[in-house]
């Protein structure tokens, strides 16, 4: 069948957010069943190849075209790259670039045309291979400022413009936040990061979306900037931090009023100290 899009002889029903086969004793969703349903990614139609960021494939195995993917030789099943996608990098390259590697994989599973990604495919599974651990398998522990980190960011930068639709076919025409979804994370410290602290590009699709939510919600607002009042001083600098009320009478030198209390004397004039 055509990956990425719904083929199944006899009826259908809608389960939670899932089309599955009528009569089944199972949900035949993909990803928890046999696999004989795929749900076709909102906003996606048959031919339209658009792409999909990391946030919205974690989100929603059930749209998964594949139940499994070879990354760096290794086949990893849907359950393991799952897991992957949602261990935080903390800045492991191989994790990052693993990210947007899995997102990149499953959009052109999908039907997404890699033409304009100009072979980084290919070097992304090539510095997968070049780069194991003892055990062969993600996540690697690539970290610091070597080569090896260098070419993961450059791949990774490029498989997020592919996954976010900055560069090749574009995304999915329903943004994030079309439908009722949850907020989106903290943007990452660097690409395919989600879960990162400040700092770098966020994922835009977020967090899981609701029913018929292509994307995740919104991001949060940006905090203000902290004020900058003054304190409450007099601004001709007497007055020591209170403001002077109406004179009320003459004081000072050769004057018999004496200021009663509440009031000063402030250039002869018995005046109310307003504090």
């Amino acid at each position: 069948m055509s990956l990425g899009r719904m083929m199944l002889a006899g009826c259908l029903s809608l389960v939670g957010c899932a089309l599955v086969a009528c009569g089944s004793t199972d949900a035949d969703r993909y990803g928890e069943g046999h696999g004989n349903v795929v749900v076709v990614p909102p906003g996606s139609s048959e031919g339209d190849g658009c792409t999909l960021t990391q946030g919205y494939w974690k989100n929603h195995e059930e749209s998964w075209p594949t139940s499994s993917l070879v990354i760096g030789g290794v086949e990893y099943s849907q359950e393991e790259l799952l897991e992957i996608f949602r261990t935080a990098p903390s800045g492991d390259k191989s994790l990052i670039l693993g990210h947007q590697l899995i997102a990149a994989l499953l959009n052109v599973e999908s039907g997404a045309s890699d033409a304009d990604l100009g072979g980084a495919l290919a070097q992304a599974e090539a510095w997968m291979v070049a780069n194991k651990d003892a055990d062969g398998r993600l996540p690697y522990g690539v970290r610091g400022g070597g080569r090896a980190a260098g070419e993961a960011s450059a791949l990774g930068d490029k498989l997020a413009q592919f996954n976010q639709g900055n560069l090749g076919p574009g995304h999915c025409k329903d943004g994030p936040g079309s439908s009722s979804g949850d907020p989106g994370g903290t943007g990452g410290g660097s690409w395919g990061d989600p879960d990162g602290g400040t700092g770098g590009a966020g994922d835009p699709d977020g967090g899981a979306g609701g029913c018929g939510a292509h994307d995740g919600g919104d991001s949060g607002s940006g905090g203000d900037d902290g004020g900058g009042d003054d304190g409450g001083g007099d601004p001709s600098g007497t007055g020591g931090g209170s403001s002077v009320g109406t004179c009320v009478a003459a004081c000072g030198d050769g004057a018999a009023a004496v200021c009663p209390t509440g009031y000063a004397c402030i250039e002869g004039c018995c005046a109310a100290i307003v504090r």
